[in-house]
Order: C-alpha cells, then structure tokens, then sequence
C-alpha cells in the first residue's frame, strides 16, 4: 500500500486520482475518523467512460477539502460492499497535514 504524506493550508485542495478494477465488481471506497472529517472534506468525483469492457480499470477523482488546522488520516481500499467476509484492499493512505 502506499503512502503518501500531504500538507495544506486552510481553504486549498488537493486532488487524488485512482484507479480501482470497478468493472469487476470492486468499489473504491475511503474512511476517516469522525474528527477528521472536522478537518478535511473529501468528494469522490467519476471520471471513467461510462461503457467499460470486463475487468478494465476505473478511473475516480477523490478531492479534498481542507477545513480548519490539524492532522487527519484518510484510507482508500477495494471491496465487495455486498460481501460482509470479504477482506479489503488497501490502496492508498494519505497523511494530511493543515496549516
């Protein structure tokens, strides 16, 4: 999984773009703690074709949002959201910092 460690000043952006195998039947989804969303907002915008072939990657914008000074963690995975034993996959996790 990668990391990637991110600093932001209060009111900027950042934009994360990410492939997932979503034509296979996986989403792309992300978590926060509660209190990081006091921090950070983040919006999942969809920027693949909407006809895509068996198995061919999904291409998702994620933004985020800077709100107010602190730090937040924020972890995208893979999963089957219908299958409650199916084990995520970590994708990403980003370390944000807001000055």
């Amino acid at each position: 999984m990668e990391v990637q460690k991110i600093n932001l000043k209060i009111g900027e952006s950042k934009d994360i773009l990410l492939q997932n195998r979503g034509a296979s039947g996986l989403s792309l989804l992300y978590e926060c703690d509660s209190h990081d969303h006091d921090i950070v907002s983040v919006e999942c915008i969809e920027t693949s074709p909407k006809k895509l072939s068996p198995g061919s990657p999904n291409t998702v914008l994620y933004r985020l949002q800077s709100k107010k000074k602190g730090n937040a963690h924020i972890l995208f995975y893979e999963t089957r959201s219908w299958d409650e034993e199916f084990q995520r996959i970590p994708i990403l996790r980003i370390e944000l910092k807001v000055m």
